[in-house]
């Protein structure tokens, strides 16, 4: 074989060798990564679109709850008696117990209604976050012990012969 052929063989075998380098390189780094708790893979393990951010796993009961803290009047309240005296509703296909309910003023004819046993816990929750200015500590605590449902519910309104399905969460 000629010079130039032999000089070319050389070059080969030499980025063989640089490439093996750096793939021992990459695999060395990729054993870090993982021994410090990081996905090594290229493809996400969670895609998420939308308004949401990835680091806001509780985004729609951080964003009602932020709300409620903000627009609740908790200065008044009324007790009502709820489910026709026996207590029981559907509310996302479940069945419910509430048997005397408490509310707050919202925005508008919107309301906050909780079971009368919740009262305390409640608004107790809204006066801290509101007090605090911030509603991290809450949302984790409601969303470990809560589940969130969304449904229409039927409430009697002012007439006694009219009926109008209303948002409840």
């Amino acid at each position: 074989p000629g010079p130039d052929l032999r000089a070319k063989q050389l070059e080969v075998e030499k980025l063989k060798a640089e490439v093996e380098e750096v793939r021992l390189q990459s695999q060395q780094l990729r054993l870090q990564l993982q021994a410090l708790g990081a996905d090594a893979s290229l493809v996400p393990q969670k895609i998420k679109a939308g308004t949401g951010t990835g680091l806001d796993s509780h985004y729609e009961l951080r964003s009602l709850f932020q709300w409620l803290v903000e627009t609740v009047n908790l200065e008044q309240q009324v007790v009502f008696e709820c489910g026709n005296g026996e207590g029981e509703v559907q509310v996302g296909g479940r069945h419910v117990l509430l048997h005397r309910m408490a509310t707050w003023q919202l925005s508008g004819s919107l309301k906050l209604s909780v079971p009368l046993e919740l009262q305390a816990e409640i608004s107790g929750l809204l006066l801290q976050a509101r007090k605090r200015g911030r509603i991290d500590e809450e949302v984790e605590n409601l969303y470990s012990t809560w589940e969130l449902l969304s449904a229409e519910v039927v409430s009697a309104t002012s007439t006694v012969s009219a009926v109008a399905p209303e948002p409840a969460i």
